[in-house]
This record gives structure tokens, sequence and C-alpha cells, in this order.
């Protein structure tokens, strides 16, 4: 490997798998952007070929190596790519906004299939993170140039507006029930 002297470190920090494909980005982008810019290695676990990202409940551990100043900074890149979807590191002039969004809502800005929740990404060009059992983040995180991310997060404040007033007085009744059931 390289050599770094009285200065080298090894650090892991403890991320769920889900994430890992972020951290490698669309053919490798990613960690590419912290290796080369950080001078840093950066080893992520294989995930076995058939396992089901979403069904796997441990976090796995993600290395760091080089020198300390240089691995402390990749740190804070992977916990921010983790928590909030990017870094200047590897996303430059991208910004993040979050949104509360509580469990009942979810469905509104994902759609049947998740047809909505593609149509939100597609038209603004955001990436948009809905939290699950396993995110770091339990807020919605729309991410992306920033004025795409304002108007991606206004549609969703609406359609989150216009699906709950729906529930409440749609003629559907049993906008009670629902309540209940997520509470």
């Amino acid at each position: 490997g390289l050599s770094y002297g009285a200065d080298f470190q090894e650090q892991g920090v403890q991320v769920h798998p889900i994430y890992f494909s972020e951290l490698i980005g669309k053919e490798g982008k990613v960690i590419r952007a912290i290796k080369e810019q950080l001078k840093v290695e950066l080893s992520i676990p294989k995930i076995p070929p058939n396992a089901k990202v979403r069904e796997m409940t441990k976090k796995m551990k993600v290395g760091f190596a080089g020198r300390k100043d240089d691995v402390e900074k990749a740190r804070e890149v992977v916990n921010d790519l983790v928590m909030y979807g990017h870094h200047e590191v590897t996303h430059p002039g991208w910004v993040h906004k979050e949104l509360e969004v509580e469990a009942h809502q979810t469905r509104f800005i994902i759609g049947k299939g998740g047809s909505e929740s593609k149509h939100i990404q597609n038209s603004y060009r955001v990436k948009m993170y809905i939290p699950n059992e396993h995110s770091a983040n339990e807020k919605l995180v729309l991410v992306g140039e920033p004025l795409n991310v304002e108007r991606a997060a206004k549609y969703v404040e609406n359609a989150i507006l216009a699906g709950d007033s729906q529930l409440q007085g749609g003629g559907r009744g049993g906008g009670e029930k629902a309540e209940d059931y997520w509470g």
C-alpha cells in the first residue's frame, strides 16, 4: 500500500448496507471522489449477491486508511452522505432539505408502486430519501441543486396537505381509524 509514515491511521464506521450503493455512486463516482480528493483508502464490505439489503438487520464496517487528517475528513464525508445524501467533496454545489413527515403521510409521496416518488425525483431532478426502519435520518430528505430542492419541497408539502385533507373529509370516512392505526 501507500506509505504514510507515522501519521498513518485506520478507522471504521458502522453503516447500514442500504447506504453502500450511495457511498459507491454511479459507476463508482462517489467512492472515487473520496479516494482521489482525500487520498484515503476506503473499503466497503461486499454484500452477498442474494442478500436483500432492506432485510439485513446489522450495520457493517466501512473502513478508512490514510493520514490522520484525511481519515477524519473522509469519516465526515461518509457520515454526511449517510445522513443527508451529499457532501461538497462528492456532490459539489448540492444542498439538502429535511421535512418532517408522519408515518401515514409517506404513501402520499411514494404513490402506487413508487410512481409518485419517481415522478418527484424525475421532474425536479432531486433525490428523495424516505425514512424507513434502517434510516440514519428519520426525516424525509431532498437532495440536489438549491432551486430544484426548493421546488421539490413545495411539491411534497402540497402533496402531504392534499393527502391529509382527503383523509379528513374526503367522503371516505375512516379518517379517525387511519389516525389510530398509525398512532
